[in-house]
């Protein structure tokens, strides 16, 4: 059995996923992941950093309290500042209406092209799918 290097994440028993090793440079305090990719945040004094190059990003799923998370994958683009991501879960329980809307739009825009209309179409999508999933996680 091999040991962790220590910038792999560590999983505590708080549920929260915190990088073992690394310290906030302001209070010293233990750096966890956020929801938003590539962003660290302190446990203690809640300010934020981005880890250093050639670190792991890992992204939270969009629906509160949830703690998956997902990191690269290969064949998709890398993950960067601002991803968001619903977990598989989540995903269910959005609506099958918006889904379709949704790779309906993917589809014709790998054929075509993307324009302004179809990024503000897309974005529309996606906060409707993602308030679909948090509204089901809690039950409304």
């Amino acid at each position: 059995m091999t040991a962790k290097p220590s910038s792999q994440p560590d999983e505590p028993s708080s549920g929260r996923l915190v990088l073992k090793g690394r310290r906030c440079s302001h209070c010293a305090g233990p750096l966890e992941w956020t929801q938003w990719a590539g962003t660290l945040q302190c446990s203690s004094c809640r300010i934020g950093t981005i880890p250093a190059a050639g670190e792991a990003i890992r992204v939270r799923c969009c629906v509160p309290f949830c703690e998956r998370t997902r990191g690269d994958r290969k064949g998709d683009r890398p993950l960067g500042p601002g991803t968001e991501w619903i977990c598989s879960e989540h995903w269910q329980l959005v609506p099958r209406r918006l889904k379709l809307i949704r790779s309906r739009l993917k589809r014709r825009t790998a054929r075509f092209g993307w324009t302004d209309t179809d990024k503000l179409i897309s974005d529309r999508a996606w906060s409707r799918c993602k308030r679909a999933a948090i509204e089901a996680a809690a039950g409304l």
